[in-house]
C-alpha cells in the first residue's frame, strides 16, 4: 500500500492500496451513508465504580462527525484511544467499565467485531511511554446509531502511570463492515488519538493534529481507586527536670506522621499514662478518661505530620515508662512504626538503711596491745534499692587501725569505706581489727550514708563500748575525809619512825 494524501473533504488523507490490478483508495472520511440525528446522553455513570474518568465536554453523539481510515465507508484498521491521569489516586485505579460513542456501526450481518483494550502507560505521557496490556474485552457489536456502549472490562492500572483506554475496529471490508465511532466538537480536557496505518498514521495521534480538531471522541472509564496504602508512625521525647522528684512536672511530645504513598485516613492517637504520672493537660483537644490520653486526629495527609504536648506531674517513685499508639483504618504496611516509648529513670524509690556495730572484745580490761575485731553491718529494708553507701567509724583514741576486710582506709581515728549499692533486702559487713594502745573503756561509733533517699535516719548511726566496768568511787563528806587524814598521816608516822 502506497500513501496517496488529498486534500481535507471528505476524502482527506488519502492512502492507494493495490489489490491485483485493482486500486481500492483509503481515505479518512465520515460515513458516506450519512448518520442519524445528534444524540446527548446524561453525564456517565458507572454502576460497578465510583469514579467516572472522562475528558469529553459533552456526552453528545454528533452525526457525520467522526472520520475513519476506510474506503466507501468499509473500514480497515481502526484504533481510537484517550489517556486518563490517575495521579489522584497514589494506590493506582481498578477499572470495571469503558464506555464509548457509537455514531454508526453497520454489519455485514447485522455484527461486526470491535476490542476493546486497557493499558497502563509509563515512561512518558501517552503515546510516549511503554503501554503495557492489563485488559483486555472482545465484543460482537450489533449494528446501531447514536449508542453509548457500555463494556465490562477488568484492569488494574498501578500507582505512578497513566491509563489508556483504546476501542480497536479490526479491517472489516473483507466482511462489508462500516463503523464510525461517536464523537462531537463540544471540547475535551485531553486529546483523542487516532491510529490507521493505511492511511498513514502509524502512531496513536491527536485527532487536531491530523485536521480533525472538532472530533473530540466520548470515551469514558468507570472503576475505583485503590486504597492506598499509608505509613503512618509516632515519635515521643520527654522534657523532664533532673534530678526528678514527686511532684516534678514532665512534658511529652507526640509527633504523628504519614511517610504515604497515601493519605491516611482516621488517624487516632492513644497515650496510655502510668500509674506514676498525673494527667495536667495537652495542646491538642485530646480527651482524657482516666489515664488514658486520646488525640482524634482524622484524615493525616501524605508526606503531613501533626503534633501534640501532654503534660503530666510524677506523683510516685519508680521508672516512668510512657508508650503511645498510632492506629488508621488505612492499610499500614509498616505497623512497627506505631508505638513510641520514652522512658526516663524516674525518681528513685527510698531505701532504709540501717548499720549496727558490734565486737570480739572480751569481757573485762583489756591490756595495751591487745587485738580485737569490731564488725560494722549494714542492712537494706527497701523499698528500693540503696546506691552508694558510705561508712564511717569512728574509733576510740585508746585503739589503732590494723586491718579490715572491706578496703577500709584509716585517717586519724576515723575509718572510712564504701559500697556501690545494697539492695532491697540485702546485708553488708565489715571487720575491722584494732589494738589497745591505752587501757580503760573504749567508745567507737559507726555510721552510713546513701545518695538514695532514706526516709528513717534514726538508725544510720550506732555506737559501743568494750573494755572493763568502770567502778564508781563513794564520796566522803567533810568528816569523813578528815578521819582519811588523820589516818593518811598516822601512818605516816609509823613510816618515818621505821
Amino acid at each position: 500500500m502506497l500513501p496517496n494524501f488529498r486534500p481535507l473533504g471528505h476524502l482527506a488523507l488519502g492512502l492507494a492500496a493495490i489489490v491485483g490490478s485493482a486500486a481500492v483508495a483509503q481515505t479518512f472520511s465520515s460515513d458516506p451513508n450519512g448518520g442519524g440525528p445528534s444524540v446527548t446522553f446524561p453525564n456517565p455513570e458507572g454502576g460497578c465504580g465510583a469514579i467516572t474518568l472522562t475528558q469529553s465536554n459533552a456526552q453528545t453523539i454528533t452525526p457525520l462527525n467522526s472520520v475513519s481510515c476506510n474506503a466507501g465507508g468499509l473500514h480497515t484498521d481502526n484504533g481510537y484511544s484517550r489517556a486518563f491521569s490517575i495521579a489522584a489516586f497514589p494506590g493506582g485505579f481498578d477499572v470495571c467499565e469503558v464506555q464509548f460513542g457509537i455514531e454508526t456501526a453497520t454489519g455485514a450481518g447485522g455484527s461486526q467485531p470491535v476490542t476493546v483494550n486497557v493499558y497502563s502507560n509509563a515512561g512518558g505521557a501517552y503515546p510516549a511511554g511503554t503501554a503495557t496490556l492489563v485488559g483486555t474485552a472482545n465484543l460482537t457489536v450489533a449494528d446501531q446509531m447514536a449508542t453509548i456502549l457500555a463494556v465490562p472490562l477488568t484492569a488494574s492500572i498501578p500507582p505512578g502511570t497513566e491509563l489508556v483506554a483504546e476501542v480497536f475496529t479490526p479491517n472489516g471490508q473483507g466482511a462489508g463492515h462500516s463503523f464510525f465511532i461517536g464523537s462531537n466538537a463540544a471540547g475535551e480536557t485531553g486529546p483523542s488519538f487516532l491510529e490507521a496505518a493505511d492511511c498513514g498514521v502509524t502512531t496513536p495521534t491527536p485527532t487536531s493534529a491530523i485536521g480533525f480538531a472538532g472530533m473530540n471522541i466520548v470515551m469514558n472509564v468507570i472503576g475505583d481507586p485503590v486504597a492506598s496504602d499509608a505509613d503512618v508512625s509516632i515519635t515521643k521525647t520527654a522534657a523532664a527536670p533532673s534530678p526528678l522528684v514527686v511532684g516534678s512536672m514532665i512534658t511529652y511530645t507526640l509527633t504523628a506522621a504519614n511517610a504515604g504513598p497515601g493519605d491516611a485516613d482516621n488517624v487516632v492517637v492513644t497515650d496510655s499514662l502510668p500509674a506514676n504520672l498525673t494527667y495536667v493537660s495537652n495542646t491538642c483537644a485530646a480527651a482524657v478518661a482516666g489515664q488514658d490520653v486520646t488525640w482524634t486526629i482524622g484524615m493525616l495527609a501524605n508526606g503531613a505530620n501533626a503534633t501534640c504536648d501532654i503534660v503530666t506531674s510524677v506523683n510516685n517513685f519508680g521508672p516512668i515508662d510512657n508508650t503511645a499508639n498510632i492506629a488508621t483504618t488505612t492499610n499500614d504496611p509498616t505497623p512497627g512504626n506505631n508505638a513510641s516509648t520514652a522512658s526516663l529513670a524516674g525518681v528513685p524509690f527510698p531505701a532504709d538503711v540501717g548499720v549496727t556495730l558490734t565486737s570480739d572484745a572480751p569481757m573485762g580490761s583489756l591490756g595495751v596491745g591487745t587485738q580485737f575485731t569490731y564488725t560494722a553491718t549494714a542492712t537494706n529494708a527497701g523499698p528500693g534499692t540503696a546506691a552508694d553507701l558510705a561508712f564511717t567509724l569512728t574509733l576510740s583514741g585508746k585503739v589503732s587501725f590494723v586491718s579490715s576486710t572491706c578496703g577500709a582506709v584509716a585517717a586519724g581515728n576515723s575509718v572510712t569505706w564504701t559500697v556501690a549499692s545494697l539492695g532491697v533486702g540485702a546485708s553488708t559487713a565489715c571487720a575491722i581489727t584494732v589494738a589497745v594502745v591505752a587501757p580503760g573503756d573504749l567508745l567507737s561509733s559507726v555510721s552510713v550514708t546513701t545518695s538514695t533517699d532514706d526516709p528513717n535516719l534514726v538508725n544510720n548511726v550506732a555506737e559501743l563500748v568494750v573494755g572493763f566496768v568502770a567502778t564508781q568511787v563513794p564520796t566522803l563528806n567533810q568528816l569523813g575525809l578528815l578521819l582519811l587524814v588523820l589516818v593518811l598521816a598516822g601512818a605516816a608516822v609509823v613510816v618515818i619512825r621505821r
